[in-house]
């Protein structure tokens, strides 16, 4: 999110620039926010944490395609996407617990291959199918709908306004 504000300037003087967000279908077990402990200092795990990290992903992605209009900058999209389980070594080495270690290692080999898990990420940056489509949710080059269990434009202003408090103090003044 700093990145992008940070670049926002820059990607406005673009005839056609393109936002390009990170989530995961692990999205779908984030459990109901708690907006007083949004950093998860009270009941914090791992698992937790990714999953919620990855809801709001998409929350501020639909907030970024919203602020774009309202900014007047027509020609930036903003979407995000799921990648896909991709054999890279990220995680691999984390102490999981044993059954967890294990289904992971078993795992790897019907993983995607890193090229193909960048699929979606190559077309959403590159393709003249989706140059105008702005705050959509994709997975293996297709527009998917989210799992929308704690969404409300509410709860992504919430999300929102807190992570510009936190990078605010990080932004050009």
């Amino acid at each position: 999110m700093l990145l992008t504000e940070l670049l926002l300037d820059v990607l406005s003087k673009s005839p056609s620039a393109r936002i390009i967000n990170t989530s995961s279908a692990t999205h779908r077990i984030a459990k109901k926010p708690d907006f007083s402990d949004l950093q998860l200092e009270k009941d914090y795990t791992s698992s937790g944490a990714y999953a919620s990290s990855k809801s709001y992903t998409i929350w501020i992605t639909r907030h970024w395609s919203a602020e774009l209009m309202r900014r007047g900058l027509k020609n930036i999209t903003a979407n995000v996407l799921h990648p896909g389980a991709v054999a890279t070594r990220f995680g691999q080495d984390n102490d999981k617990g044993f059954i967890n270690n294990i289904v992971f290692k078993l795992a790897l080999p019907f993983m995607n291959t890193p090229e193909k898990g960048a699929a979606t990420t190559v077309y959403l940056a590159t393709s003249q199918e989706v140059e105008k489509v702005n705050g959509k949710f994709f997975g293996n080059m297709k527009e998917e709908k989210p799992r929308d269990r704690y969404y409300s434009v509410e709860n992504e202003i919430k999300v929102w306004d807190y992570c510009q408090k936190v990078i605010s103090p990080y932004m050009n003044k």
